[in-house]
């Protein structure tokens, strides 16, 4: 979390990826976002909280098909 903040403020970066499911994340994203960085989040069941999907710009479920592509 604390890498995300750091390098959003610093503008090293400009897109985010995530693999979470708890809302600790939050606060970092709302802090992410407002310096201009886009957030992703790919998630697999079950469902991540509602806060955390919400606060993402971008959200991905990793399914079957997808751990099917990735493995070829």
């Amino acid at each position: 979390m604390l890498d995300l903040v750091r390098l959003s403020a610093s503008r090293q970066i400009q897109r985010a990826v995530l693999l979470a499911k708890d809302s600790d994340f939050v606060p970092a994203i709302d802090i992410a976002k407002d310096e201009g960085v886009i957030v992703q989040l790919y998630y697999s069941n079950p469902r991540p909280n509602m806060k955390l999907l919400d606060s993402c710009d971008e959200t991905i479920r990793i399914d079957q098909a997808m751990m099917n592509q990735i493995q070829r």
